[in-house]
């Protein structure tokens, strides 16, 4: 017994004295560098920790089985569930952000057809933890491609109407409307009054009536618009009257019951809850839009800044995207449905035509059922093909349509293109969409301005080079006649 008591105590001593000569050697490390300090006490922690998981088998056990659970439920590259982000290209991924960098990397930023968009940025996130940080993401992750121009979108665009004809702008912007009248009812009454078709005087063309059942569409959708806002303006005048109500009560109940601080902060933390959850869902809510509703809210922003004659061109302009996106949105994202189609149709022995007749007309309106992030979807293909062929087809007739933005002429599809363009930045900033658009007409622009100096420069030079032969060519021809009358002069 007394030599085990020996050993022990000779084991304790040796266990301090290494004890102490880690203590020294761990000063000295701090002593010439703190990061390194810092990395050898959190590896020492993790020793510690894998120490005490070595003390505790019952525990480690379960840690080793959570380990595995979280590791399994973990994605990887390889894992083919859950992607859901399919660009055109044939690729797909886990997440949005994967796919955006594939498309800036891989398609110039440009989505191919067939490429699959989020619907909402709730699907990227699992909403689970601090709501206020999810906000946070959101907020920094889309002002990554957002320029600083872009905050007064409608400002940039006036300016550039400008550059075409100052008489687009409105003398008075229509910021205030009357205060016993909604905002809305109010503004389709003044489009009503004066942004109507028959400014075009001529119903002997029949595309006149056309373009007025799309504008009377609008007008529908925004009698929608009109009662959910009077219904929203309700709600929130309710609710903003019962959280001051609540929040005088408990604030004399606090008074009265002089409460600790802990009730405060959790009623501001209940309170900032209520805030990020009101943001979330305001968020869902823009992602989830129908695209007939946004393009009434972007005419309506449009209707306040813009004249009469600025306006109808925008109407005509956007009547034409909505009509695309109804007669090509469902090839371009894909979607194949068979609405309504019974078995015995496909088991009956029907012509291919008859079927797709079927299908499309069983299709609801492409504009109706989908949201922002498919705005985008036919841009290349409207912008580069669509567009130029139906303006030339639909503004032929300029008696008729005196259109001074758009129209057939290269001048005025680049035009065009630009309306798209803010369009589509009014929809990112406004976050409607995930999508970032990167027009390359502004590098167009650029490349077509230094060909145009470099052409110029080319044309002094030459014009230069030229003079200084022309100038050779006459001393040269000075000399020559000059020597041939030298010459006969000897010879008389």
């Amino acid at each position: 017994m007394d030599q085990e008591i020996q050993n022990q105590s000779q084991i304790e001593i040796e266990n301090e004295n290494e004890n102490e000569n880690e203590s020294q050697q761990m000063s000295q490390i701090q002593r010439q560098d703190p990061e390194s300090n810092l990395n050898s006490n959190l590896n020492l922690n993790k020793n510690d920790s894998t120490l005490q998981s070595n003390t505790n088998p019952a525990k480690n056990n379960t840690n080793n089985n959570q380990t595995q659970q979280n590791k399994q439920k973990r994605r990887t590259r390889n894992d083919n569930n859950d992607r859901n982000y399919y660009c055109g290209c044939g690729k797909s991924y886990l997440s949005y952000p994967a796919l955006y960098t594939h498309l800036k990397q891989k398609h110039e930023g440009k989505p191919p057809e067939g490429t699959v968009l989020p619907q909402n940025i709730q699907k990227q996130a699992a909403v689970k933890g601090n709501k206020s940080d999810l906000i946070e993401n959101i907020n920094s992750y889309e002002a990554k491609f957002i320029n600083p121009y872009d905050a007064n979108i409608l400002d940039e665009f006036l300016q550039f109407l400008d550059t075409i004809n100052p008489s687009f702008r409105k003398d008075k912007v229509l910021d205030q409307y009357d205060n016993t009248d909604p905002i809305y009812v109010t503004l389709k009454k003044i489009w009503l009054e004066n942004y109507n078709f028959d400014i075009f005087k001529n119903e002997e063309i029949s595309n006149i009536i056309q373009w007025k059942t799309l504008y009377q569409h609008i007008l529908e959708q925004l009698d929608e618009y009109i009662d959910q806002e009077n219904k929203k303006n309700s709600e929130e005048k309710k609710d903003s009257q019962t959280n001051q109500e609540t929040e005088k009560d408990i604030i004399k109940e606090e008074t009265k019951k002089q409460e600790p601080s802990e009730t405060q902060t959790q009623i501001k933390n209940e309170q900032q809850e209520q805030k990020n959850q009101a943001a979330l869902n305001k968020l869902q809510e823009l992602k989830e839009e129908p695209v007939n509703k946004i393009i009434s809210k972007y005419l309506i922003e449009l209707s306040k800044i813009l004249s009469q004659a600025g306006m109808i061109e925008m109407i005509f302009f956007f009547c034409l995207v909505r009509k695309n996106l109804n007669e090509q949105g469902y090839l371009a994202i894909g979607e194949e449905h068979n609405f309504d189609m019974q078995s015995s149709m496909l088991k009956s022995q029907i012509s291919e035509s008859n079927v797709t007749n079927q299908q499309n007309q069983n299709k609801p309106e492409f504009c109706s059922q989908n949201q922002g992030d498919n705005i985008v979807i036919i841009c290349n293909d409207f912008l580069i093909e669509l567009l130029p062929n139906q303006l030339r087809q639909e503004l032929a007739d300029e008696q008729v349509y005196s259109f001074q933005i758009i129209g057939f002429q290269e001048k005025k599809i680049t035009n065009a293109i630009f309306c798209f363009h803010y369009f589509a930045d009014w929809l990112f900033i406004n976050k409607y969409t995930n999508t970032k658009l990167i027009f390359k007409i502004d590098a167009d622009k650029n490349e077509l301005q230094q060909e145009q100096q470099s052409k110029q420069l080319n044309k002094q030079n030459q014009s230069m080079t030229d003079l200084q032969s022309s100038q050779i060519n006459e001393k040269s021809n000075y000399m020559q006649q000059k020597e041939e009358s030298e010459s006969q002069l000897q010879q008389e």
